[in-house]
């Protein structure tokens, strides 16, 4: 079940004590968080799909007092890290102020799963690892399907299909012809098609695409040219 945040004006410290109690009873609370830290080596980490180093999340977690335990890579060089213990919404709120405080944090946001009707909500199995579905409000960076499902969700007339038999990196005859002042843009996949949890990653930096076969993508070779 995924769960959207009730809307409430709040006017007065009592009013505030109101929403936090009416959103303990309607709400899960979040078990991670979506963190971007400002060092290179962690965004770099991101972009090749690798954890955030032990002893950076052993200081900040110290810095917050909150155990954050690494959980998966995102896209935007975030990643998001798991709490050690369960919270309620106001522990959660301010927690994600500590975070935004911090000097060595980018960027943060609470990782919500937000939603709404649970009769458009597909009975897929699978649902909640398609992140493609899912929007910026939940932490992805999908075509956020759900919401526009609370506005139609298409008629029976309506026929639409999918052509995907994928890309030709460079035709044979145009191999070695690249315009002059560009340069190659190299793509990696992760090959997790099994787990339902494929990804891409571009990049014109060949160090950081020889950096990502070493950790376990597979490289693609140069699929276009950017100036």
């Amino acid at each position: 079940m995924l769960w959207a945040a009730p809307k409430f004006a709040i006017d007065t410290v009592a009013q505030a004590n109101r929403v936090l109690a009416a959103r303990e009873r309607t709400e899960s609370v979040p078990d991670s968080v979506i963190v971007r830290l400002r060092d290179f080596d962690s965004q770099l980490k991101s972009a090749i799909n690798r954890p955030v180093d032990s002893l950076t999340l052993q200081r900040v977690s110290q810095a917050v007092g909150v155990g954050l335990v690494h959980e998966r890579a995102m896209s935007g060089n975030a990643h998001a890290l798991k709490l050690d213990r369960p919270m309620t919404h106001r522990e959660y709120d301010a927690l994600l102020a500590r975070l935004e405080a911090n000097p060595e944090v980018d960027m943060v946001s609470g990782n919500y799963r937000a939603g709404t009707n649970a009769s458009v909500i597909p009975n897929d199995k699978y649902f909640t690892k398609q992140w493609s579905l899912y929007g910026p409000q939940d932490g992805y960076y999908g075509i956020d399907a759900i919401r526009a499902w609370t506005i139609s969700t298409g008629s029976p007339t309506t026929i639409v299909s999918v052509v995907d038999t994928g890309i030709r990196p460079l035709p044979p005859r145009r191999s070695a012809r690249r315009p002059s002042g560009t340069h190659p843009v190299y793509r990696s996949y992760n090959g997790r098609a099994q787990f339902n949890d494929t990804n891409h990653r571009f990049t014109t930096s060949l160090e950081t695409y020889q950096q990502m076969k070493t950790a376990g993508w597979i490289n693609e070779g140069p699929v276009f040219c950017a100036s």
